[in-house]
């Protein structure tokens, strides 16, 4: 144990001292006087610079694989990742797996615990996100939610910071941005106190208005107000234009469809989306983030890659992302890993990275 923790000094003095001779945020850009993300331990900070979700492995498992199961993924495809040059993998966890009817499933749980330790031996930092149909609106729901977070929480206690960041919630639905600040501020304090040192990540309703469909995402965050807690980042999910990254995907609403479908036939490169918008609503959530003095986390962003949207248009939009996203000192989570969204395709066993999508994302790598 002394050896361990003296290493972990060892590298922490090492990286403070690079990141001080180089003056660098967690983006890899000359820090702003003040920035939020100066408040974030600088090697947690760093990690989270560029990282991509790790979709059904415990959550939503595809035919033929138990939710962990190191089949699906192991450790091949995160030292995959890890050489690529990626920080941090985000893993949504289900708590209703987790923990059904309320009690523990202590099979899967001690999965979890071996990939954590395997994502911590490979040099990648764990982000655990809670997924889930979270109805948080129900009263009945929410205490469960509560209390299984709770539970979740107490489990990641003993792991480093360094190793484990930890989401509270995502995207929950049935609720207004304003219901939700009070809401989230209960769960914070909840969590809080299980995990005292670790960096938690909070977040904002998929949409302004529970009853509108699940984009304008940006515009729902900055209506929270974000818990006070100053080891606390804000999560951003982007995927606007929805007409772009969503297209052809066959999960869609008749709202969502309507949206895409009026779009037919646009395309991003030479639009206002790549001219200007793109860059003025990253700015203005930016701004938000600067003003409330929070670090801001885009948490997910992705285009659906076996849709409509051919493959030079979704990967304009992805390096066009990477580039503003850093200009504003915001790190980020591709999703996803091998999934719908893949950076990767193929079974498990044989996945080939996307060439011009790695391209997109870690040109400047």
């Amino acid at each position: 144990m002394a050896n361990r923790v003296t290493s972990n000094r060892l590298e922490r003095r090492r990286f403070l001292a690079l990141a001080a001779a180089l003056g660098l945020t967690p983006a890899g850009q000359p820090a702003a006087a003040g920035a939020p993300w100066d408040r974030v331990d600088p090697v947690v900070a760093h990690k989270l610079r560029r990282g991509v979700s790790l979709s059904h492995w415990f959550w939503l498992p595809r035919e033929g694989h138990a939710a962990g199961d190191p089949d699906y993924l192991d450790q091949n495809d995160l030292l995959a990742l890890f050489e690529l040059g990626f920080g941090h993998v985000r893993l949504p966890v289900d708590l209703y797996r987790l923990f059904p009817d309320g009690q523990p499933d202590e099979a899967l749980l001690a999965r979890l615990d071996l990939a954590l330790d395997l994502i911590a031996r490979i040099g990648l930092l764990a982000l655990v996100s809670p997924f889930g149909d979270y109805n948080i609106a129900t009263p009945d729901r929410r205490l469960l939610n509560a209390s299984l977070l709770d539970r979740l929480a107490s489990r990641l206690a003993g792991r480093d910071p360094w190793h484990v960041v930890f989401s509270i919630v995502n995207e929950p639905i049935g609720v207004t941005p304003s219901d939700w600040t009070g809401m989230q501020a209960e769960l914070a304090q909840l969590v809080r106190a299980r995990l005292p040192r670790h960096l938690l990540i909070a977040s904002a309703p998929v949409a302004p208005d529970p009853a509108t469909p699940s984009w304008g995402a940006h515009r729902a965050l900055m209506q929270v107000t974000p818990p006070k807690d100053p080891n606390l980042a804000m999560a951003l999910h982007w995927y606007e234009p929805f007409w772009l990254t969503h297209a052809g995907a066959p999960w869609l609403n008749a709202a969502e469809l309507a949206e895409v479908s009026d779009h037919s036939g646009e395309r991003y490169r030479g639009s206002d989306w790549q001219g200007w918008r793109l860059e003025a609503e990253l700015a203005e959530v930016a701004a938000w983030a600067q003003r409330l003095a929070v670090p801001l986390y885009i948490a997910e962003f992705g285009a659906f890659r076996y849709g409509t949207a051919p493959a030079i248009e979704r990967e304009a939009w992805a390096a066009d992302c990477v580039r503003l996203f850093e200009r504003f000192a915001l790190p980020w989570c591709w999703w996803d890993y091998a999934e719908g969204f893949g950076l990767a395709d193929g079974p498990p066993g044989q996945r080939q990275f996307d060439p011009g999508l790695v391209r997109a994302l870690l040109r400047g790598a």
